[in-house]
């Protein structure tokens, strides 16, 4: 298994997903240092929804790596 690195000068691309599969944030951006501060920035982008956070999907670009999260962090 690829561990999912984050360096902060790797490009993120972040989605999150309701229950229901709808995208409730999203972002495209670099200067994450961790998968936590990802999430973190994700949660606070979609706090103005009355929906918690299902699943969160996080590519990175610059290493050609995906993986999918909870909102806890840990791997799906």
């Amino acid at each position: 298994m690829i561990r999912n690195i984050i360096k902060e000068r790797d490009e993120i691309k972040a989605f999150s997903f309701d229950r229901n599969g709808k995208i409730i944030a999203s972002l495209y951006d670099s200067g994450f240092s961790s998968v936590a501060a990802v999430i973190s920035e994700l949660s606070r982008r979609g706090s103005g929804w009355m929906k918690d956070i299902k699943e969160i999907s996080i590519e990175n670009k610059s290493r050609c790596t995906y993986a999918r999260y909870n909102k806890q962090g840990r791997r799906i």
